[in-house]
C-alpha cells in the first residue's frame, strides 16, 4: 500500500515541479522580450476568443486605440478609428472609391501610417481626389475571407478594388484552415481565436491530444508548445488535418506542380471579380512574392527547400503559376518583382519596409492609371 501512495506523492510532485519550474522559464523569457510590444489590436467577442465573422469584420480589430508596436527592426504608431480600421478619419463605405483588401502587407506591418503603399497610392497625383481606405485585417487575410466580407457590405461600391494576394500562405494554409461556404456565404476559421490581450494566436482545439485541453491552463504544456513551435517539429504539435497560419507552403504548391485552377483563393478571385464589376468598380489583384525571390537573408520558404531557392526562382514556381493563372481567369493583376530589390524588405521580418511601401504605392498607382487611360 505504501508503494502505490509514494509513487502517487513522486507523480504529484514531478508535475508541481515541472509547472513551478515552466511558470518560471516563461516569466524569464517574457521579463527579457517586455521591450518588443506585439500588435495587440484585435476585440474578442467570444469566451474563448473564438471568430465570428459578421457583417462588420471578419476579425474584429479594437475600435478607437492608439497603441506602439516595437520589434528590433521597428517602433510604429497604429491608431484605429471608429470602425477599427487603420485610418486618421472616419469613413462609411458608401465614401470609398478605393478599397485596399489584404492582411499584413496591406496593414503596413512595421511601417507608420503614412508610409503604407495605400497611403502613397491614395497621394499620388492621379488618385488624390479619391477616397482610398485601407480594410486590412477587419476583412480576414485570404480571397474567401475578402468574398465575405464584400457579399455583407453591400454598400461598400468602389471604383478600384486592389487586392494583396501573399503567395506565402494565401493560397496554401490561410485556405486550409478557413471553412466558407460560397452559397450560403457563411464563413468559419476554427483554429485562430483573440486573447485576453487582444492578440491573435493559434486556438487551442488546434493542438494534438492532450494539449488541446492543456495549452493556456498548464504552464508547462505552453512552455513546450512555444518550445516546439520555433523547430522543424512545429507541425506535429497540431492534430490531423490542421493547417494554421504562417505555416510554410507546401513543395508543390512553392514549385508551381499545383494547379491554381482548382485553389479555393483563386476561384474565390473569380468571383470577387463578378461581384466588384457589378457594382461598377474593377479588381486589380497585386501579387505579393515571398522574401526570398529578392535574395533574403531569412526566406519565407520551408526549410527543405532552403537550398534550392535559386532553382526556384528560376524554374517552375508559385508566382509564375498565378500568373498564369490570372491568365487563364481573366483577372488583371500588378507584378510588382521588377521595382522591389533585397533592400526593400526588413531582414529579420521578412515584410516590406518604408522603402518598399513607397516603391509599391507609386508603381501601383502608374500601372492603374495606365490601364484605365484610353
Amino acid at each position: 500500500m505504501k508503494k502505490p501512495i509514494a509513487l502517487a506523492a513522486s507523480f504529484l510532485l514531478t508535475l508541481l515541479l515541472l509547472e513551478a519550474g515552466s511558470y518560471l522559464i516563461l516569466a524569464f523569457h517574457n521579463y527579457f522580450q517586455r521591450q518588443e510590444k506585439g500588435l495587440f489590436i484585435y476585440e474578442k467577442t467570444t469566451a474563448d476568443g473564438s471568430l465570428r465573422p459578421d457583417s462588420q469584420s471578419v476579425t474584429p480589430i479594437r475600435k478607437s486605440i492608439s497603441i506602439r508596436w516595437k520589434s528590433k527592426e521597428f517602433d510604429v504608431a497604429v491608431n484605429t478609428n471608429q470602425r477599427g480600421m487603420r485610418e486618421p478619419f472616419e469613413v462609411e463605405d458608401r465614401e470609398v472609391d478605393v478599397a485596399f483588401f489584404g492582411d499584413s502587407y496591406t496593414f503596413g506591418h512595421g511601417v507608420e501610417w503614412k508610409e503604407r503603399y495605400t497611403t502613397v497610392f491614395a497621394a499620388s497625383p492621379y488618385f488624390s481626389g479619391s477616397t482610398g481606405v485601407s480594410f486590412s485585417y477587419l476583412n480576414g487575410f485570404q480571397p474567401e475571407h475578402y468574398e465575405y466580407f464584400l457579399r455583407v457590405r453591400t454598400e461598400l461600391r468602389p471604383k478600384h478594388v486592389i487586392l494583396g494576394l501573399y503567395l506565402g500562405n494565401d493560397l496554401g494554409a490561410d485556405v486550409r484552415e478557413t471553412r466558407y461556404d460560397a452559397v450560403a456565404n457563411t464563413l468559419a476559421i476554427p483554429f485562430e481565436c483573440v486573447l485576453d490581450n487582444g492578440a491573435m494566436a493559434i486556438h487551442p482545439r488546434a493542438y494534438r491530444f492532450p494539449l488541446d485541453r492543456l495549452f493556456l491552463k498548464s504552464q508547462f504544456a505552453t512552455l513546450l508548445v512555444k518550445a516546439f513551435a520555433k523547430t522543424p517539429c512545429r507541425d506535429h504539435l497540431f492534430a490531423r488535418g490542421v493547417a494554421v497560419v504562417n505555416q510554410p507552403n507546401a513543395v508543390e504548391l512553392e514549385t508551381g506542380a499545383t494547379d491554381l485552377a482548382q485553389n479555393r483563393a483563386m476561384v474565390s478571385l473569380v468571383r470577387i471579380k463578378k461581384i466588384v464589376e457589378d457594382r461598377g468598380g474593377r479588381l486589380t489583384v497585386l501579387l505579393i512574392p515571398q522574401n526570398y525571390f529578392f535574395g533574403a537573408p531569412n526566406p519565407h520558404i520551408r526549410d527543405g527547400l532552403k537550398n534550392h531557392i535559386q532553382e526556384i526562382v528560376q524554374g517552375p514556381n508559385i508566382l509564375k503559376s498565378v500568373k498564369e493563372t490570372c491568365h487563364q481567369f481573366g483577372l488583371t493583376y500588378y507584378d510588382p518583382t521588377a521595382v522591389l530589390s533585397r533592400k526593400d524588405f526588413f531582414e529579420i521580418d521578412g515584410h516590406w519596409n518604408a522603402g518598399g511601401h513607397g516603391k509599391i504605392g507609386n508603381a501601383l498607382a502608374d500601372y492603374i492609371h495606365a490601364s484605365n487611360t484610353p
